[in-house]
């Protein structure tokens, strides 16, 4: 028997580790349990499809999605989830998002002066 052979991935593992493969499965988990939790809500429990303990639910859902998928399918540790080094990604990413930000408003507001004749 040829080792190369030997080594070779089944059919089912090849079409698993394809890339669009991937991505549907993570639709499939991720966002159909969301659609779900949100559907059913605002079908049964429509005063509460706005309140903090429905988000709550709705994102430690998706968490626990997104750890299924990733220890199931890609069979990996989840390592992006870990709390090492998180508040200071949580405050880079703070930072950048609010000068991103700043900067949108700023360009838009330079647009709406240029465009607009000042009335006062």
């Amino acid at each position: 028997m040829n080792s190369l052979s030997a080594s070779k991935p089944g059919l089912g593992m090849r079409i698993l580790r394809f890339p669009l493969t991937r991505i549907l499965l993570a639709l499939a988990f991720i966002i159909l349990p969301s659609v779900l939790l949100s559907t059913i809500v605002h079908k049964f429990l429509p005063s509460l499809s706005k309140t903090l303990p429905i988000t709550l639910v709705g994102i430690t859902m998706a968490l626990l999605c997104y750890y299924a998928f990733v220890r199931l399918i890609e069979r990996r540790p989840v390592s992006e989830l870990g709390l090492k080094g998180a508040w200071k990604e949580l405050a880079s990413g703070l930072a950048i998002g609010a000068l991103l930000f700043s900067i949108t408003i700023a360009i838009l507001s330079i647009t709406v002066q240029a465009l607009v004749p000042s009335t006062w």
